[in-house]
């Protein structure tokens, strides 16, 4: 079966460049090195730029789906309730091409992305399966170190 895996970015960043440098988050490094294994191909989802390869070359930002994420003194822009809705369906449009080319999409990304992407891909029938992050960034790392050292073994 052939699949996409999509992966989170993630809000440590560093400079401008290809997608795959930018982001620094462990989570992240995790993710890319665990779906590598599991998927045929890899996507990431950002908040500002929506589905993008991992040569996507983009720029340091500052844009968020809930205020939690905002770090002191900074401009960090919180989308709206109508910018998550029009996030989500250029996310939609943007995988038309993917969805052609794949059997199934999985997606490895937290539920404040989910619960807009849901309704889209339920509602066109896309077949997906969503890889939930369980609670908080430090269970996310252990749980993806785990897997990936099972994945390790096998080697």
């Amino acid at each position: 079966m052939k699949t996409l895996g999509i992966i989170n970015c993630c809000k440590k960043k560093v400079g401008k460049g290809y997608a795959i440098d930018v982001y620094q988050g462990t989570l992240f490094k995790l993710l890319l090195k665990y779906v590598s294994l599991k998927c045929n191909n890899i996507k990431i989802l950002s908040s500002k730029y929506g589905l993008i390869d991992l040569q996507t070359i983009i720029e340091l930002y500052d844009v968020v789906f809930f205020k939690q994420y905002i770090a002191k003194n900074t401009n960090t822009i919180v989308l709206s309730s109508k910018e998550k809705k029009e996030w989500a369906q250029k996310v939609y449009n943007d995988l038309q091409n993917e969805i052609k080319k794949y059997d199934e999409l999985h997606f490895y990304i937290n539920i404040y992305f989910m619960q807009y992407l849901k309704p889209i891909l339920d509602k066109n029938k896309v077949n997906y399966k969503w890889f939930k992050f369980e609670g908080c960034l430090g269970k996310n790392i252990s749980k993806y170190q785990k897997l990936l050292e099972k994945e390790n073994d096998k080697h």
